[in-house]
Protein backbone atom coordinates (compact mmCIF):
# COMPACT_ATOMS: atom_id res chain seq x y z
CA UNK A 1 0.00 0.00 0.00
CA UNK A 2 1.18 3.31 -1.00
CA UNK A 3 -0.98 5.33 2.23
CA UNK A 4 -2.25 3.97 5.49
CA UNK A 5 -4.97 2.74 5.89
CA UNK A 6 -7.95 4.83 5.43
CA UNK A 7 -11.14 5.30 8.39
CA UNK A 8 -14.27 6.88 6.85
CA UNK A 9 -16.95 8.11 9.32
CA UNK A 10 -20.44 9.21 7.73
CA UNK A 11 -20.89 9.74 3.68
CA UNK A 12 -17.32 10.01 1.37
CA UNK A 13 -15.03 9.06 -1.15
CA UNK A 14 -12.94 5.75 -0.13
CA UNK A 15 -8.89 6.77 -0.97
CA UNK A 16 -8.43 4.70 -3.88
CA UNK A 17 -4.52 4.61 -2.98
CA UNK A 18 -4.79 2.75 0.64
CA UNK A 19 -5.16 -0.49 0.10
CA UNK A 20 -7.79 -1.36 3.33
CA UNK A 21 -11.09 1.51 3.95
CA UNK A 22 -13.06 0.93 7.11
CA UNK A 23 -16.34 2.66 7.19
CA UNK A 24 -18.55 3.71 9.90
CA UNK A 25 -22.03 4.30 9.00
CA UNK A 26 -23.60 7.42 10.51
CA UNK A 27 -27.66 6.75 9.14
CA UNK A 28 -29.29 5.34 7.08
CA UNK A 29 -28.13 4.56 3.58
CA UNK A 30 -24.67 6.64 4.08
CA UNK A 31 -23.38 7.10 0.63
CA UNK A 32 -19.25 5.85 -0.30
CA UNK A 33 -17.23 5.87 -3.48
CA UNK A 34 -14.46 4.91 -4.95
CA UNK A 35 -12.92 5.61 -7.94
CA UNK A 36 -10.87 4.13 -10.59
CA UNK A 37 -7.83 2.14 -9.48
CA UNK A 38 -4.41 3.12 -10.23
CA UNK A 39 -1.91 -0.04 -11.60
CA UNK A 40 -3.29 -3.12 -13.03
CA UNK A 41 -3.62 -6.08 -10.01
CA UNK A 42 -4.00 -3.04 -7.25
CA UNK A 43 -6.03 -4.66 -4.42
CA UNK A 44 -8.68 -2.81 -2.07
CA UNK A 45 -10.59 -3.92 1.05
CA UNK A 46 -13.30 -2.15 2.18
CA UNK A 47 -15.02 -3.01 5.07
CA UNK A 48 -18.03 -1.68 7.49
CA UNK A 49 -16.60 -1.87 11.11
CA UNK A 50 -19.34 0.51 13.03
CA UNK A 51 -23.34 -0.50 11.76
CA UNK A 52 -25.21 2.87 12.35
CA UNK A 53 -27.53 2.28 9.01
CA UNK A 54 -26.38 0.75 5.53
CA UNK A 55 -23.55 1.86 3.90
CA UNK A 56 -24.30 2.29 0.28
CA UNK A 57 -21.04 1.87 -1.49
CA UNK A 58 -21.12 2.96 -5.36
CA UNK A 59 -17.95 1.51 -7.66
CA UNK A 60 -17.47 4.43 -10.38
CA UNK A 61 -15.82 2.10 -12.60
CA UNK A 62 -17.26 -1.41 -11.89
CA UNK A 63 -16.57 -4.33 -14.17
CA UNK A 64 -20.24 -4.32 -15.15
CA UNK A 65 -22.95 -1.77 -14.74
CA UNK A 66 -24.87 -4.10 -13.23
CA UNK A 67 -22.23 -4.76 -10.28
CA UNK A 68 -21.41 -1.71 -9.27
CA UNK A 69 -23.36 -1.08 -6.28
CA UNK A 70 -22.34 -2.56 -2.58
CA UNK A 71 -24.93 -2.44 0.32
CA UNK A 72 -22.88 -3.04 3.72
CA UNK A 73 -25.75 -3.96 5.87
CA UNK A 74 -23.95 -5.38 9.08
CA UNK A 75 -20.57 -4.67 11.21
CA UNK A 76 -18.04 -6.96 9.61
CA UNK A 77 -19.08 -6.82 5.89
CA UNK A 78 -16.39 -6.43 3.78
CA UNK A 79 -15.93 -6.71 0.03
CA UNK A 80 -12.37 -7.27 -1.81
CA UNK A 81 -11.92 -6.31 -5.09
CA UNK A 82 -8.98 -5.80 -8.06
CA UNK A 83 -8.53 -3.23 -10.38
CA UNK A 84 -8.11 -5.00 -13.96
CA UNK A 85 -6.64 -2.15 -15.40
CA UNK A 86 -9.94 -0.43 -16.80
CA UNK A 87 -12.45 -1.48 -14.44
CA UNK A 88 -12.64 -2.84 -10.67
CA UNK A 89 -14.30 -6.51 -10.21
CA UNK A 90 -15.19 -8.06 -6.85
CA UNK A 91 -12.86 -10.72 -6.18
CA UNK A 92 -14.82 -11.82 -2.69
CA UNK A 93 -17.84 -10.81 -0.25
CA UNK A 94 -18.01 -11.67 3.41
CA UNK A 95 -18.39 -10.65 7.11
CA UNK A 96 -15.65 -11.06 9.57
CA UNK A 97 -17.63 -10.98 12.12
CA UNK A 98 -20.07 -13.77 12.19
CA UNK A 99 -18.95 -15.51 8.74
CA UNK A 100 -21.88 -16.08 7.36
CA UNK A 101 -23.30 -12.86 5.92
CA UNK A 102 -22.43 -10.62 3.17
CA UNK A 103 -22.65 -7.66 1.89
CA UNK A 104 -25.35 -7.31 -1.20
CA UNK A 105 -24.53 -6.12 -4.43
CA UNK A 106 -26.22 -5.22 -7.79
Amino acid sequence: PSVAQQALSGPGACNVLAFYTALTSTGSDDAFTLAAGTELGQLKKIQLIVDGGDGILTIADAISASLNVITFADAGDYALLIWMGTAWRVIELGNDADGASAPAIA
